[in-house]
């Protein structure tokens, strides 16, 4: 693993535990919808491909759907974080809020 790469993983898991610290719970109610949240979280910060933006994206979630609201910034993106958020929830209805950052 390079430094490069090493450093980019320790930064999103110190964005995903201060994230997490600050009691942001994305929307989510119970603790199933705020273990989805932090699923699909995860799975952004993971993410070496994906903008800032697109990895700090508002997650709300509830017991049939998840809502995916910010901007990021190009429709591949979009497109991406929608994917994710289905690969962790798949039995959820996901809302895909998200717009493109013009330039």
């Amino acid at each position: 693993m390079s430094a490069t790469h090493r450093m980019a993983v320790l930064l999103g898991a110190a964005l995903l535990t201060a994230v997490l610290a600050c009691g942001r719970n994305d929307g989510a109610t119970s603790a199933a919808d705020r273990e989805v949240a932090q699923r699909i979280r995860q799975s952004l910060v993971a993410d070496q491909t994906l903008s800032s933006s697109a990895k700090n994206v508002t997650i709300d979630t509830d017991d049939d759907s998840v809502t995916l609201r910010g901007s990021v910034a190009n429709e591949q993106e979009r497109a991406a974080v929608a994917a994710k958020a289905k690969q962790a929830a798949p039995d959820k209805t996901i809302e895909n809020e998200l717009v493109v950052a013009s330039r």
